[in-house]
């Protein structure tokens, strides 16, 4: 059984965003990973995701005009069979902060932004970022 719960603890988030798979997504700035550049500001919130008490990743929501900015992260060693029910319970606890999540998913991670879209995810028109995929999700829209 999948699970998520609020968590403000840089050791549990270390576990899944200091991975090297993962981190180069957070930061283009520092090479090496280091739970201490985590961002953790009041307008930051993590959830950790687990499986049968194995935590296989986390999510991050970040309040934006507009929205609230959507980033979740499975370890890769368990997306196969997980990823949909773990984004999907994460999509359930976001919904509890706003009513419509944004994700800004850089071109070169294309699959990641179709697997967006296959949860529901919808393109945001725009003209200037050619190198995102700004996608959106409604409270509404996830219910239906």
């Amino acid at each position: 059984m999948i699970e998520v719960y609020p968590t403000r603890s840089k050791d549990e988030l270390a576990i899944v965003l200091c991975r090297p798979e993962i981190w180069p997504l957070l930061s283009k700035r520092v090479n090496k990973p280091d739970r201490n550049l985590l961002p953790m500001g009041r307008e930051v919130e993590y959830v950790m995701i687990a499986k049968d008490s194995l935590i296989i990743g986390c999510a991050m929501f970040e309040q934006l005009y507009g929205g609230v900015q959507f980033h979740p992260y499975v370890l890769p060693e368990y997306r196969d069979g997980n990823a949909t029910e773990a984004v999907s319970k994460a999509i359930d606890y976001g919904f509890g902060i706003g009513e419509m999540l944004l994700a800004d998913i850089p071109i070169e991670h294309d699959s990641v932004a179709d697997f967006a879209r296959f949860l529901g995810f919808l393109d945001i028109p725009q003209n200037s970022d050619k190198m995102m995929n700004k996608l959106r999700l409604g409270a509404k829209q996830w219910a239906a």
